[in-house]
């Protein structure tokens, strides 16, 4: 499903935290991958954008289209590759797109590009990624390096990649796209056990408080569904969409817990925040709307003991809209580890084989 809008506001965040530990340093990691023994049967993964560098086509890049109002091809803009620029008036927004991608459900993929700005006002950004996954940048008159990684949509996901500006008072240029699968590792803290960005263990206690702001956006290693659009640093929810988490470690059963979401904009619909043991069947713990933003709860006792939990954020209504940009999950273990922060890291996938 694809849907074109433009990014939605920054709205102000909700209330501080009820957990305070240290929030782990993002670790992100650049390789090429082979899986695989010997040469034989690997094959090159390829960048999935068409005509990555702007250099096809005559009046404009083959595979890429204008939308908006003003926008250009400039040849040897950066190290002698083309470059695709926008111009933004500060109030509208303008952005070069390809035709619908069809991505693998559930998938993590890297989106980079070069990219620069002369801009006169203070508001506004530059957008790059999927239509429903997108992210804004600030960038600076110099050409820079700008990536970020996402999980794909649980669902068949088709989406148009773009590139552009919304509100910017200026031209905005980008180069030397990329779109490539790249594959997620954690940090292992013992034989069989691993965390990742945003998990941590302190004092007997399993945490989870995702940093939406970071590198890899909308996933962390709990993320098991995603059925909702992303922008920048916030879920957006609509009518019928929903994200499940995964938490906890296993064979390391948790004997109580607690969760809060918050929502930092709300034009319509309700957020329901429901757990399980099993996936099948679902407890209600609370709810979320446009008069209460901010919700906490401690789980049922007949939920535990469990070594994993699952949490489901769902949104429910017509013409629902409504964005979450915080979400945080507390439990008690009932088995001894040692204190230990988690961390993801991405790897390019420049070959593989085809047998894996």
């Amino acid at each position: 499903m694809t849907i074109d809008h433009p990014p939605v506001p920054i709205q102000p965040g909700g209330k501080k935290s009820f957990f305070r530990f240290q929030q782990p340093r993002n670790h992100s990691l650049r390789a090429a991958l082979w899986i695989g023994g010997g040469a034989a049967g690997l094959c090159l993964a390829q960048n999935i954008l068409p005509n990555p560098k702007f250099d096809e086509g005559q009046d404009q890049p083959a595979g890429w289209r204008l939308v908006g109002a003003t926008g250009r091809r400039l040849p040897k803009a950066q190290e002698e590759k083309s470059a695709l620029v926008v111009q933004g008036n500060g109030k509208t927004q303008t952005f070069w797109r390809t035709e619908p991608i069809t991505l693998k459900p559930n998938s993590l993929y890297r989106f980079s590009f070069f990219g620069r700005w002369e801009n006169s006002n203070a508001e506004g950004a530059a957008i790059a990624g999927p239509s429903t996954i997108n992210r804004d940048f600030r960038l600076t008159g110099s050409w820079a390096r700008y990536d970020f990684a996402f999980r794909s949509p649980a669902d068949d996901p088709k989406d148009f990649i773009r590139l552009g500006e919304w509100h910017v008072n200026g031209s905005v240029s980008f180069a030397d796209a990329a779109l490539l699968p790249v594959v997620a590792t954690s940090r292992r803290i013992a034989p069989n056990l691993e965390l990742g960005e945003g998990e941590s263990i302190k004092g007997g206690a399993y945490r989870f408080k995702p940093s939406f702001k970071w590198n890899g956006a909308n996933y962390h290693r709990p993320l098991l569904l995603n059925r909702a659009a992303f922008n920048t640093d916030r879920w957006v929810f609509f009518s019928g969409a929903e994200i499940i988490y995964r938490l906890g470690l296993t064979g390391c059963p948790q004997s109580q817990a607690k969760v809060r979401a918050t929502l930092n904009y709300h034009a319509g619909g309700t957020l329901h925040l429901d757990a399980s043991r099993d996936r099948t069947n679902w407890v209600s713990l609370a709810t979320c709307d446009g008069e209460r933003r901010d919700a906490a709860k401690e789980l049922p006792s007949e939920l535990f003991p469990a070594d994993e939990i699952f949490l489901r954020l769902s949104c429910r209504g017509t013409n629902a809209n409504l964005q979450v940009n915080a979400f945080e999950y507390e439990s008690r273990l009932t088995k001894p580890l040692p204190d230990a922060e988690g961390a993801t890291s991405f790897t390019e996938t420049a070959q593989r084989s085809p047998a894996l």
